[in-house]
């Protein structure tokens, strides 16, 4: 698990990439690190993550299988149909991997997180 820290010094990093800057507003990285060094964690509503394109959130993910991901995600874009009923939304790991969730499972099987969760506070707010 990447620490804060960790995070803020990858989007610092993004920062001096030229061409994924052009990709992500500069001013939208920085308001993502500010609030990052100060912010509680908390899960996001549904009716937030539909409108978190383009920013950092955590991903959580409640599964038994220990290969699903659970981190940091840059939150892309909510979609409909492709395949299944209903919206999802993908989401990029910092390997670049797209991970998409059905936004009828959301707060069932994932939530994500405005900012890193301390497993104290994952634990407090049940599913």
């Amino acid at each position: 698990m990447q620490t804060g820290e960790q995070v803020i010094k990858g989007l610092e990093e993004l920062l001096a990439n030229e061409e994924l800057v052009m990709q992500v507003s500069e001013d939208a990285v920085e308001a993502a690190i500010a609030l990052l060094k100060k912010q509680q964690p908390r899960v996001m509503a549904q009716h937030e993550i539909r409108k978190a394109s383009r920013i950092p959130v955590w991903l959580d993910v409640k599964s038994k299988h220990k290969d699903l991901y659970s981190g940091w995600v840059l939150a892309y874009e909510v979609q409909k149909g492709m395949g299944i009923t209903g919206e999802r939304l993908g989401m990029a790991d910092p390997s670049g991997r797209m991970h998409w969730c059905k936004l009828d499972d959301y707060g069932r099987t994932w939530r994500v997180w405005d900012s890193i969760p301390t497993d104290t506070e994952k634990e407090a707010i049940p599913w």
